[in-house]
C-alpha cells in the first residue's frame, strides 16, 4: 500500500449515463448516479476476514481523505483499514474482498475543491480529480450543505468520472461505505431493510443475496478487471 499526499492535479468533467436511486426520499438524484441515506454510527472493532480462496476476487482500493484547515483527515488511514475489514465481512459470502492500495490525504483546497460539498455539480469535479483507470475510488469529503437529503453517491459501471463521494459524517460507517461500493459493482437498490442494498441504510442492512453476488462477481470481470489483484 502507498500513501500520497494529493496537492494539485488538473480537473477534468465527463458525461455520465442514465440511472437514478430508485427511492423517492432521495431527491436530486445526478444522472448514473445513486444516493444513499445512513447514520453517523461508527462501525464497531470486528475481527479479520478468512483467507483468500482459489475463487476469491481482490480488488484494489484507492481510499481518498479530505483534510480540514488543521490538517486532521475526515478518516485517518487506520480507520479506513478497519472500514474496509468490515466491507470485507460484509461481502464474504460473495467471496469478493477489497484492500486499500493506496491511502491518499489530500488538501482540497489546493485542487480548486472546496471541503464540503454544496451542490450535487461538484460531484464530477470531485472524482475527476482523483479517479484512478487501476483502483476503484472512495473520496471521504466534508460534511455537506448541498439540499439533498442523502450523504453518500456513487456512479454505477460505464460512466465516467467514476467513483463513490461519501461525506464526513458517515465515513465511519461501515454498511454505508459497503453499499456505495455495491453500486460501484453493479448493485440497484432493493426495497428490503436487511439488505445491503436498502435505499435507507440501518446497521442491520447486511444480507446481500446469492443473486447480487452473481451481479457483484460479474462487474468485477466485466468492468473492473484492471482493479483485480
Amino acid at each position: 500500500m502507498t500513501t500520497s499526499l494529493l496537492l494539485a492535479a488538473s480537473m477534468t468533467t465527463a458525461c455520465q449515463g442514465s440511472g437514478g436511486s430508485g427511492d423517492s426520499r432521495i431527491v436530486g438524484a445526478a444522472i448514473g448516479t445513486d444516493g444513499v441515506h445512513g447514520t453517523s454510527t461508527p462501525t464497531p472493532d470486528f475481527i479479520e476476514g478468512e483467507a483468500a480462496g482459489p475463487n476469491t476476487i481482490t480488488l484494489a482500493l484507492r481510499y481518498v481523505s479530505y483534510l480540514n484547515s488543521a490538517g486532521t483527515p475526515v478518516i485517518d488511514e487506520a480507520t479506513s483499514q478497519k472500514i474496509v475489514r468490515r466491507v470485507n465481512e460484509l461481502y464474504a459470502p460473495c467471496d469478493v474482498r477489497f484492500f486499500i492500495e493506496e491511502y491518499v490525504p489530500a488538501i482540497p483546497g489546493d485542487l480548486g475543491l472546496a471541503y464540503g460539498m454544496s451542490s450535487m455539480s461538484e460531484l464530477d469535479p470531485i472524482r475527476s480529480q482523483f479517479e484512478s483507470q487501476d483502483r476503484l475510488v472512495v473520496i471521504n469529503t466534508g460534511n455537506w450543505s448541498a439540499p439533498e437529503s442523502a450523504n453518500a453517491w456513487t456512479t454505477m459501471p460505464g460512466y465516467s468520472p467514476s467513483g463513490a463521494v461519501l461525506e464526513a459524517q458517515v465515513a465511519t460507517n461501515g454498511e454505508i461505505v459497503a453499499h456505495e461500493i455495491g453500486h460501484y459493482l453493479n448493485l440497484d437498490h432493493v426495497s428490503t431493510a436487511t439488505n445491503l442494498l436498502s435505499p435507507i441504510v440501518y446497521k442491520t442492512s447486511t444480507v446481500l443475496t446469492a443473486r447480487q453476488c452473481e451481479i457483484v462477481r460479474q462487474s468485477a470481470v466485466d468492468s473492473w478487471s484492471a482493479m483485480r489483484r
